[in-house]
């Protein structure tokens, strides 16, 4: 829980993480050619993260919180480490509250 500073107004905000995998297929395949020669076509990527952010505006003073997440993309004979700050790519199951 994250509560903001008493200049505030006083709330809660409740913390929100989440796990992702995305798909993506080219119609037209990018083509490229290596350091070596030889050729590189992508036509389907893939990308399985995580992201962390609070479910409704958290504010620290004045700076509001951005959701950030870290996925790893590969397909296709590429592949790298992608941070995300900002967005909102994650499916949320409903608030249980008791």
């Amino acid at each position: 829980m994250l509560a903001t500073p008493s200049g505030s107004r006083s709330a809660v905000h409740q913390p929100d993480a989440g796990v992702y995998f995305e798909s993506g297929y080219l119609f037209n395949e990018l083509s490229f050619v290596t350091g070596t020669g030889d050729p590189l076509k992508i036509d389907q990527q893939y990308e399985v993260g995580g992201s962390f952010g609070f479910r409704d505006r958290a504010t620290i003073w004045v700076v509001t919180l951005p959701r950030v997440g870290v996925g790893y993309r590969f397909g296709g004979g590429l592949k790298g480490i992608r941070i995300r700050i900002g967005g909102n790519r994650v499916l949320r199951l409903p608030n249980s509250e008791d």
